[in-house]
């Protein structure tokens, strides 16, 4: 059975993806130019563009948590 990838990713999903702890996984989700939304508390990550952020940060040598 094919499994189809959500097009939102919660912090847990980031955590996750990325093998990162939790708190880490917020702080990231904190920085300003991170793609999300907020709904409410909830706050979810839309899966393209959070891909495309981290590629280009990571291209262009940029330190996400300075």
């Amino acid at each position: 059975m094919e499994q189809k990838q959500k097009n939102y990713l919660t912090p847990a999903d980031i955590a996750e993806l990325l093998g990162i702890a939790m708190p880490t996984a917020y702080q990231l989700i904190h920085v300003e130019s991170c793609p999300k939304i907020r709904l409410g508390r909830k706050i979810l990550i839309p899966r393209e563009p959070f891909n495309q952020w981290i590629e280009q940060s990571a291209a262009a040598g940029i330190n996400l948590f300075a």
